[in-house]
């Protein structure tokens, strides 16, 4: 009887010290992936519901292949932001960032703020800040409150805003 009440005590024992090693493991493994994984993050309204994309382009794989990643979100017309947030895999990284205005209809879009992060690189770019980090294609027309206006030319219309070096360099920082 007395073996019995020992050895029931001695598993409740090694069970109890199980757990709280796994635990342990459990709270260290988001630290490290999350330093390792690209965050983009946006505000934004539009005057035309479009489908919006935040894409990494020219992921080197290997030294032959290169891979694109595109996450893609429809965003309604309405008075208040929108946000779209978008979680790149861990170590996936490219000096190609790209963020797509809807090709559909052209449209006014204004983009409250843009957040970047990389491990403990976060860069807030405020609404009057967006050219410093971004530069825009022919697509992209920025007015004096630096809201934006999408363009048809020769009948295409791809707005595209695509990170700077100055941004990158942030992000890639240690």
């Amino acid at each position: 009887m007395k073996y019995n009440i020992l050895f029931i005590c001695l598993l409740i024992l090694l069970g109890s010290c199980s757990q709280k090693k796994s635990s342990i493991n459990d709270a260290k493994d988001p630290t490290i992936a999350k330093s390792e994984i690209l965050l983009v993050k946006l505000e934004l309204k539009t005057t035309v519901k479009d489908e919006f994309r935040i894409m990494l382009n020219q992921i080197e794989i290997d030294e032959f292949q290169k891979m694109n990643i595109q996450a893609s979100e429809v965003i309604p017309v309405t008075s208040h932001y929108e946000s779209m947030k978008v979680d790149f895999f861990e170590n996936m990284f490219s000096k190609k960032i790209v963020i797509g205005l809807g090709n559909k209809f052209p449209k006014r879009v204004e983009i409250k703020s843009i957040s970047v992060s990389k491990g403990l690189n976060i860069i807030d770019i405020p609404q009057a800040q967006i050219e410093e980090y971004f530069t825009a294609n022919k697509y992209v027309i920025f007015d004096d409150d630096m809201n934006i206006t999408t363009k048809k030319i020769d009948g295409k219309h791809a707005p595209i805003l695509f990170a700077n070096s100055r941004l990158i360099n942030l992000l890639t920082k240690k």
